[in-house]
């Protein structure tokens, strides 16, 4: 698959991304809301990320979701210290419910992929080099703690979006194979 410059998929997968973080957020009784810029400064400062795979005919690539260690124990539902908590896990979790977000409305648009586990990582000052491939960039904020978001996509020419009219699964619905 080659990256396309600008494949439509791109624009609507950034509007479908930070409505899935705003909605992740507020899920977590911690409303957030898309900043109007991304601010690279702040991305620097991401401690703690994680990322989930993807994959489906005609495109592949990875979410990932950054944040802090600090607003992690804000998001946590115990509201826990660090030492009663692992961040790796919960934001093993923050990450799969985001990209599962992104699914459900990916399948809106006739597009369903398929997913990885999630994988975490700890550092300091992480970045994600956007220059490679084709990344969309979402930040959200709280007027003081700011997440971030990428999704990192190669997409087919042959990568067709259409609205489909039947609903895609419910939060929180359970599916038995």
């Amino acid at each position: 698959m080659e990256t396309i410059d600008r494949h439509p998929f791109y624009a609507t997968v950034e509007s479908l991304l930070a409505d899935a973080a705003e909605q992740l957020f507020a899920a977590c009784g911690h409303p957030m809301y898309r900043t109007a810029m991304w601010d690279d400064d702040a991305a620097s400062h991401v401690d703690h990320a994680a990322t989930i795979g993807f994959a489906c005919r005609n495109l592949r690539g990875a979410l990932i979701i950054g944040t802090t260690g600090r607003l992690l124990l804000k998001l946590h539902p115990l509201r826990g210290t660090s030492q009663d908590m692992d961040h790796d896990d919960w934001l093993g979790e923050l990450a799969n419910q985001l990209v599962g977000r992104v699914k459900n409305k990916l399948h809106a648009w006739g597009v369903d992929i398929n997913l990885a586990m999630p994988m975490t990582i700890r550092g300091d000052n992480l970045k994600l080099r956007v220059n490679d491939r084709q990344v969309v960039r979402v930040s959200v904020s709280d007027g003081h703690a700011k997440s971030f978001a990428w999704i990192d996509a190669l997409v087919a020419p042959e990568l067709s979006l259409q609205l489909r009219d039947d609903e895609p699964q419910a939060e929180g619905e359970l599916v038995l194979f």
